[in-house]
């Protein structure tokens, strides 16, 4: 079982909590072997009593559903000691979750494609003419847009999983590969309307030089700890044609053992 830390902290008006939340986001990255989740107090005061909090910010670490420790306030040195501290003592990584080389830029992550149910795939306005697995596919076959330039991904993991960044494959034509892209947490059965009126859980624009020095986009690394549905709305191209295609579509990041904290969810 990782070792669990959890950010309690209102949404806005907490000067401190804005300080210290570089540096979490920072240590999100350094130590993947590590569960970094933010409860926001406003909208979870039942949680936020029940775990004792009284001031912003407060971080409380868990191991194995127990409370091991805890501190509050912006201690930037503190906050890093703990960390390391208790980083040691979170479970070793299993073989999937080893250091892999696939990609050098994204160290201690791999392909979490073994971690998605096929079946239960779905790419919304995808060409009758493509076989919806092409984009899990690391071959050179296509999936390309129908009615509109727009593509909707839904994928669902088979365990939590966190993600740290995914790689877009462009096919041959440039001009068609996805540009503007966002990304949604743990939302089941997204739709185009609810992908153009939710706020992404983070968002980017892919250009030819994204797609030239490897087509990865590393996400907000401590919103995405806990993830087990995630959609990629794509909503146009690098031509802003009518048509969207693209090779495939990558996830890179690292398992997690699922926890009971199912009213806690990652910023």
């Amino acid at each position: 079982m990782p070792i669990e830390i959890i950010n309690s902290k209102p949404a806005f008006r907490c000067p401190p909590c804005k300080v210290i939340a570089p540096l979490y986001s920072q240590l999100s990255d350094q130590y993947p072997n590590v569960l970094f989740t933010e409860v926001d107090v406003d909208k979870n005061q039942e949680i936020s009593s029940l775990c004792g909090v009284n001031s912003m910010p407060t971080f409380q670490f868990f191991k194995d559903m127990k409370q091991i420790d805890a501190f509050s306030g912006a201690d930037q040195r503190k906050l890093t000691e703990f960390v390391a501290k208790y980083s040691s003592a979170s479970s070793a990584p299993t073989s999937s979750q080893a250091i892999s080389n696939e990609f050098p830029s994204c160290p201690g992550h791999v392909n979490l494609s073994q971690f998605i149910i096929k079946s239960q795939l779905e790419c919304l306005n995808h060409s009758d003419d493509d076989d919806i697995q092409n984009v899990l596919k690391p071959d050179e076959s296509i999936i390309s847009s129908d009615v509109d330039e727009q593509l909707l991904l839904n994928i669902v993991f088979s365990q939590p999983v966190k993600l740290f960044a995914i790689k877009i494959t462009p096919g041959k034509e440039m001009e068609q590969a996805p540009k503007s892209v966002k990304l949604f947490s743990n939302i089941q059965n997204m739709s185009f309307s609810d992908a153009e009126s939710n706020s992404p859980t983070d968002a980017t624009e892919f250009t030819e030089e994204t797609y030239k020095s490897g087509g990865i986009f590393k996400v907000k690394f401590v919103r995405f700890q806990n993830i087990s549905n995630l959609s990629i709305f794509i909503n146009d191209n690098i031509g802003d044609g009518e048509v969207t295609s693209l090779q495939s579509v990558t996830l890179i990041g690292t398992p997690i053992q699922a926890n009971d904290f199912s009213t806690v969810t990652a910023k």
